[in-house]
Parts: structure tokens; sequence; C-alpha cells
């Protein structure tokens, strides 16, 4: 007899929920769309990245203080080739820019767990992508009225966009099988990279464009297409398969058989608040997602300007090259997610697992971000490769602490997102005032190799106390009221087997 439970075959019982009902697989077409609005929650925010190079004029810059950098001045890509913007705002106004948008997006990241895990997730995502397009229209009426308006539209964004990525482990802990979990994970998040990488190049060429309007098209593009994206969710999704009226009955049988008994009875549990936050697993995916994230956005909101003021890119090369770390972190988020289902079934325990791709993940970019601390425009191969091997290995850890969550604590899920996305928040909102700090005044290879070092540290110490703590374990107190976390096939295949 097969056993369902520890390695679960899925494949087979997949291919069998198309023989009936509905010709396409209501989880995959959740999949598909939790992708797009991912993609587009990251286009939404990392598109100023580029938008500012354009924006600001270059005698705002310090440009000309690129002494520092002497070689640089003699390739054909000087600072005459970048748009002169219209704004004069210094280093230390871009950081704050580029910041902005996370101290809103810190403040929903828990109210979004909790809203999820009582309501589900389909409108929390759905409503909250919806505010970030909205303000995302009004941000060239912003910045042309006032510094401080464009402040407030930042934040108005990201606490519109803070309840969305808390909101979606809620929806995944109800629609992916949990044998397939890491996969699922893997593919719906990969939409930070290939938001990345599509808003990268197009925010460049339609910033540099008269024909579409300059760096304000920018935002109109990417707010239209998030309100478009917003319809479609509202048809398309639903908070779990018995609410899905299109669903088969074989995938809703085969979904609801895979799920933890008590799984869509959230609403009237009462979190354990403090051994959440007395337990050492949590606070390891705490630390962790906090320092996969000081990388993560040092590169997202920085790397446009790294390669403008070291290696003197031009706007539309830009773009272009600062999307390629970003690309080669999609193609292993998406190979990481089967591996560790793969490997997984092959008798690994959740734990070894988490542990083992955590080490390959942390350690080398570590490694390789001090590599690219001492790169220069004199060798643009090596730079620009030290950063895409940096980016590649930290997307391993989408199958390490992003979803140890659901490990720990299925029931709890988005809560747990929303507490360890807040940590993750509070690194968005320092890096680009760190990086403004080190390079207001000199933006030279000099200075950003102290962003580099300082982001090479956070990560390494961030890995090591994750790897030392985790856990791949359901947590105790994810069980309430006497109840335990037990499959409903595994109690039926091991009840056959007593009889």
């Amino acid at each position: 007899m097969k056993k369902w439970y520890g390695g679960m075959d899925i494949l087979f019982e997949i291919s069998n929920t198309h023989t009936m009902g509905c010709c396409f697989s209501q989880r995959y077409i959740f999949a598909i769309m939790a992708h797009l609005g991912v993609l587009l929650t990251y286009a939404l925010r990392v598109n100023i990245s580029v938008a500012l190079v354009a924006m600001v004029s270059t005698n705002s810059t310090n440009s000309d203080k690129k002494s520092s950098n002497p070689e640089c001045q003699s390739g054909k890509n000087t600072t005459s080739s970048f748009i002169n913007g219209e704004f004069h705002w210094n280093e230390n106004d871009q950081g704050l820019i580029l910041a902005s948008f996370f101290y809103g997006y810190l403040l929903t990241q828990l109210p979004g767990g909790f809203l999820a895990n009582k309501f589900g997730g389909k409108y929390v995502f759905g409503f909250g992508m919806l505010v970030a397009s909205i303000f995302s229209l009004l941000t060239p009426i912003a910045a042309k009225a006032n510094f401080y308006l464009l402040i407030a539209a930042r934040v108005l964004m990201g606490i519109g966009e803070g309840v969305t990525l808390p909101a979606l482990h809620s929806l995944i802990s109800q629609w992916s099988p949990p044998a397939d979990r890491s996969k699922f994970v893997g593919y719906t998040f990969s939409g930070t990279n290939t938001g990345t990488i599509l808003s990268l190049p197009i925010s460049s060429l339609l910033a540099g464009s008269t024909f579409m309007g300059g760096w304000p098209s920018v935002f109109y593009v990417f707010g239209t297409l998030g309100i478009v994206w917003f319809f479609l969710w509202l048809f398309l999704v639903f908070n779990n398969p018995n609410e899905h009226p299109y669903i088969s009955e074989a995938e809703r049988n085969f979904l609801n058989k895979n799920q933890p008994i008590y799984s869509l009875d959230n609403k009237n549990v009462k979190v354990p608040w403090v051994s959440i936050f007395s337990s050492w697993r949590v606070w390891a995916i705490l630390i962790a997602h906090f320092s996969n994230n000081w990388v993560w956005y040092m590169v997202l909101t920085g790397l446009p300007k790294y390669f403008k003021d070291v290696l003197d890119f031009k706007l539309t090369e830009n773009g272009f090259l600062s999307a390629l770390p970003f690309i080669a972190a999609f193609v292993v988020s998406l190979f990481i997610g089967w591996f560790s289902d793969f490997i997984r079934k092959k008798k690994w325990t959740t734990t070894c697992t988490r542990r083992f791709i955590s080490a390959i993940g942390f350690y080398p970019s570590a490694v390789f971000l001090i590599l690219a601390s001492y790169s220069s425009c004199t060798n643009i191969a090596w730079s620009v490769s030290c950063m895409v091997l940096a980016t590649a290995f930290l997307a391993l850890n989408g199958s390490g602490y992003l979803v140890n969550h659901l490990d720990i604590s299925p029931r709890f899920g988005g809560i747990l997102m929303g507490l360890s996305n807040t940590l993750g928040t509070v690194a968005g909102c320092i890096t680009p005032s760190v990086t403004g700090h080190f390079t207001n005044g000199d933006p030279s290879s000099k200075n950003y190799r102290s962003v580099f070092f300082i982001a090479a540290a956070i990560c390494f110490f961030g890995g090591t106390f994750f790897i030392a703590f985790l856990s791949g374990e359901v947590q105790p107190w994810n069980d309430v009221n006497g109840e335990i976390y037990k499959n409903p096939r595994f109690l039926e295949e091991q009840e056959k087997e007593n009889k």
C-alpha cells in the first residue's frame, strides 16, 4: 500500500485533478495570479530607483566630485550622457525618497497578517495592491507639487503594499499541498525577481523616452497595470478551495485531504503571542529575514546609483545591467523550490533541508559582496558578475527562511510572515540612508566599499543565527484547544494499515 505521509507523492494525484470538473487547475491559476501580483508590488516599489536618476539634476548629485574615480572619466560614458533632471535633491534627499516607501510598508505588515488570518487573504492582498497602484499614479503630481508630498505619496504606497506578502502567505497555506510547498512559495515569491527584471529596463526606457513623456510615464504605466491586475484578481482568486465556485470536485477534495484538519477555521482562534515571541525558532526567521532584506534592498534601491556613480553607465545601460542580478535570482528561485522538495522526498528532514539551503544561500552572498566592493569601472565585467552572483546565491533563501514560517506554524503562517517582514522592512528603511550617509559628497568606489562590507557582515551573522536555531517541525503553540497537527490522509492511511 502506498504511504502518503512523509515523502508524499503528489504527482499522481495532481494528474487526476484534471480529469473531472474544470479543465484548469485552480491552484495553478492562483499561483500565476499571485506571481503577477508580487511582480507588480516589486515593480511599483523598484521603478523609482531608475526614475530618480532621470528626475534629479546632475548638479545636485555631486557628480562633479568624481575625482576620486578619475579612471571612469576617460571612457565613453561621461556624466553628460545622463538626463539632467528637474529636481535639485542631494544624496540624503534621495535616500529619504527611497526609504519613505518602507516607512509605510513597515506599519501594515503585522495588521496584514492578522487580517488575512482572520478574514482570508484575497481582499487584503487585492485592495492593498489597489491602494499602491493609485498612489503610483499620483507620484508625478506629488513630486512636482512638493518634496514632502512626494514623501507622503511613497509612504501611503508602502502602507498599501505592506499587507500583501503576509496575506499571500495565508493564501499559500490554503492552496499548496505541504509536500509541494517549497515549489509553491518559490514560484509565487519569484515575482520579486521578475518584477525587478522587468521594471528596471522598462523604467529606464520610459524615463529616457521623450515620446512617452519621460520619467512620469514610469509611474503611470505600472500604476495602470496594477489596477488591471486588481480586477482580474477579484474574479479569479478565492480564499480557499471550499469558497471557489469553479474548482473541480477532484481538485477540491485533493487539496482538502492534504491540508491540516483545522486549516480553514482560523477566525475565532486566539493568537499565542507570548509563545510566538518567546520562540527561538521564530527569532531565527526574524533575524534571517532582516539580514536577507538588508542585502536585497541595498541591491534593489542602490544598484542603479552605484552603476551610475562608480561605473558611470548611461541611463539605458543602467536599467538593463541593474536587472541582471535579478534575472539570475529568478532562475535560482525556480530551481531551488523544486530541489528543496526533491531532497525532502528523498528522506531529508525539513530541518536539514532548510539548514543546508541557508548555508549555501547566506555565506557565498557575503563573500561576493566583499569581492564586489573592490570592483571599479576598469573591470566592469568583474563588477557586474560579483553583484549577479551575490544576488543569485541570496535567492536560495526562498527555500530557507522564507518558507520556514509555514514549516513551524501552518495555522499562523500569515502572522509570522507579517512579523518577519516587519523586521525585514526595517532593513529597507535603513539601507538607503546608510548608503546615502557613506556616499554623500563623494560617491566613490572607496565609500561604496563601506556599504558593501556592512551588508556582508549582516548577511554572515543572519545566516549563522538562522542555521543555529531554525526548526522544520511544527511547533506546539501552533495547535490550540488540544488540537493536533495531522494530515487527514495520514490518519486515513494509518487507520487502514492498523486494520
